[in-house]
C-alpha cells in the first residue's frame, strides 16, 4: 500500500518513475553523413560530361530542322565541332548516324558534306563508341571503297590499336581495283604505330621482293605500293631499310621487347617455389 501511495504522489508530481527492469531510451540515429565532396578531377569530369549532352541534344535539334546538306554539315561543325569541341563518347555517339551514305528515309540523304563534317569531328574523338560506330559503317558499305578509304582516316588520327587487323586485311587484298584501299590502309597502320602490325608490313614487302620478272601484277603492286609500306615500317620502328629481308631480319632480332614493357625484376626469393615468383 505504502508502494502505491509513492507511485501516485510521483505520478501527480510530475517526477519520472524508474522500473528496475526498465530498457533505456532507444537513441535516434543520427541523420545520414551528407554526401563526400566530389574531387576536382570528379568535377571537371562532371562539366565535361554536361557539355557534351548540351552540345549533342543541340546538334540532333539542327540536324532535325536543316533542309540542305549545307545546313547540316555547318550544324555538325558550328555544334559539335571547331575549337570550341569537347571530346566524349557521347560526342561520337551523337556524331557517327550523319556517317551513313545511304539514303535514311525517303528525299533525305547525307552528301559528303555532312559525312565529311561527321569525320572531322569523328578524328579528334578517341573512344571505343568512335570505333565501333565507324566499324559499323564501313561492313554496311564494304563494297564504296572511296567511302571506306575515308573512314578509315578516323583510325589513323585516334591511333585506334583494335583496328589494326582489319586495316591489315585491306592492306593485303590484292583484288583487282582495291590498290587504293591498300595503299590508304598501309598509311594509317603508319599512323597507328603498334607492333601488331610489322610482321604483316614486312610479309606484304617480302612479296613484293620476291616478284620474278613475268609477275607483271606483282611488279605493278610494289610500283603502287612498295614506298608507302616502307614509310610505314619506318614510322613504326623507327629503321630505314629497303628490302622485306632487312626489316625481317631486325623483327627476329627485337620482336621479344619492342613495344613491349620491361618487366620489373622480383628480388631473390620473392617465389616460395624458389621461381622469384613469374
Amino acid at each position: 500500500m505504502r508502494i502505491v501511495t509513492t507511485l501516485v504522489l510521483a505520478l501527480l508530481a510530475g517526477l519520472p518513475v524508474l522500473a528496475e527492469d526498465a530498457t533505456p531510451p532507444v537513441e535516434t540515429p543520427p541523420d545520414e553523413a551528407p554526401d563526400k565532396p566530389l574531387t576536382e578531377e570528379e568535377l571537371r569530369l562532371k562539366l565535361v560530361e554536361d557539355q557534351a549532352k548540351e552540345k549533342a541534344e543541340l546538334l540532333k535539334k539542327r540536324m532535325d530542322a536543316a533542309k540542305t546538306d549545307a545546313e547540316r554539315s555547318s550544324a555538325i561543325a558550328e555544334t559539335v565541332g571547331g575549337a570550341a569541341m569537347v571530346q566524349h563518347p557521347l560526342i561520337a555517339k551523337a556524331v557517327t548516324p550523319y556517317l551513313n551514305p545511304r539514303q535514311i528515309k525517303a528525299g533525305l540523304q547525307y552528301g559528303d558534306g555532312t559525312i565529311n563534317a561527321a569525320i572531322e569531328v569523328l578524328k579528334k574523338q578517341p573512344f571505343d563508341e568512335t570505333y565501333y560506330g565507324v566499324k559499323k559503317m564501313i561492313g554496311d558499305n564494304r563494297t564504296n571503297l572511296g567511302y571506306v578509304q575515308r573512314l578509315i582516316q578516323v583510325y589513323g588520327e585516334i591511333q585506334c590499336v583494335k583496328a589494326v587487323p582489319e586495316l591489315i586485311e585491306m592492306m593485303r587484298d590484292k583484288r583487282e581495283g582495291r590498290i587504293a584501299l591498300c595503299k590508304e590502309a598501309a598509311t594509317v597502320l603508319g599512323k597507328i604505330g603498334h607492333r601488331d602490325a610489322i610482321s604483316q608490313l614486312i610479309a606484304e614487302l617480302e612479296e613484293q621482293d620476291k616478284a620474278g620478272p613475268n609477275d607483271e601484277k606483282m611488279k605493278t603492286r610494289r610500283q603502287d605500293l612498295n614506298t608507302i609500306v616502307i614509310e610505314a615500317l619506318k614510322k613504326i620502328t623507327g629503321q630505314d631499310f629497303k628490302l622485306g629481308s632487312q626489316y625481317r631480319k631486325w623483327w627476329i632480332q627485337n620482336a621479344e621487347t619492342f613495344q613491349k614493357e620491361k618487366k620489373i625484376p622480383v628480388p631473390d626469393g620473392g617465389g616460395s617455389d624458389g621461381s622469384g615468383g613469374k
